[in-house]
């Protein structure tokens, strides 16, 4: 539904602000302005048209020049297209994909460990050398922030703490595969890195909106995040 006056999408991060654009160019039910638009959301029409542009592009609106024939500069109309989140999108086919090679392979684990070894050579943010043991968790941090895992080093050193998982949905249903694949990633990552530190475990959703790995033996390092 529209976001209400008093509490208008400008207080919301920014993707959640596009998301309750949409949702308000859904509730409009037919051609609307920016102007429109930004009275329900409460947004700048400059922000608005940002946004936008952007869900044009992604096709889940349409945009067409009104043809009314008025005095003035043709206003622009925008109406949502009812397609689905390209995220949705990547999540089906990963879901496929998870499924297919854990259906072709004798042991998931294993294939799905191998996978994000290759993720890991494609997501290093430093060279590969020698690190000390804060360097190598670090890094993985690094690598696990840049992938959307919202990862925190907790307390004892021993933990990365993931708060939010990219593919949540295709890790329910293929653990087996994707946990794995998250493992690799992280082993990899600090194996590249030449720390002697090891990833040990990962456990999946010990709540709802958390997973954890466990190291063996790390030392914190200074840049890793919020300690629990």
């Amino acid at each position: 539904m529209p976001i209400p006056r008093s509490a208008p999408a400008l207080r919301l991060p920014p993707g959640a602000r596009r998301a309750a654009l949409l949702a308000a160019l859904e509730e409009q039910g037919g051609p609307t302005t920016v102007g429109e638009l930004a009275d329900v959301t409460g947004l700048h029409p400059n922000t608005v048209r940002a946004h936008l542009d952007v869900l044009v592009r992604e096709g889940r609106a349409s945009r067409r020049t009104d043809q009314r024939g008025a005095r003035g500069r043709p206003r622009e109309l925008y109406e949502a297209s009812g397609a689905p989140d390209p995220a949705q999108a990547y999540a089906s086919l990963a879901l496929l994909l998870a499924e297919q090679l854990a259906a072709a392979t004798g042991d998931p684990a294993v294939d799905g460990e191998d996978m994000g070894r290759r993720w890991a050579a494609r997501s290093a943010t430093t060279p590969p050398g020698t690190s000390t043991a804060a360097e190598g968790v670090a890094e993985v941090v690094r690598v696990l922030r840049r992938a959307g895992f919202a990862p925190e080093l907790a307390a004892d050193g021993r933990r990365v703490l993931l708060h939010s998982c990219p593919i949540r949905d295709v890790a329910h249903a293929q653990p087996g595969v994707v946990c794995q694949a998250h493992l690799g990633l992280i082993r990899a990552t600090l194996e590249a890195a030449g720390s002697d530190v090891v990833a040990t475990s990962i456990q999946p959703f010990v709540a709802p909106d958390l997973c954890v790995a466990t190291l063996a033996d790390p030392t914190t390092p200074d840049d890793a995040g919020t300690p629990q």
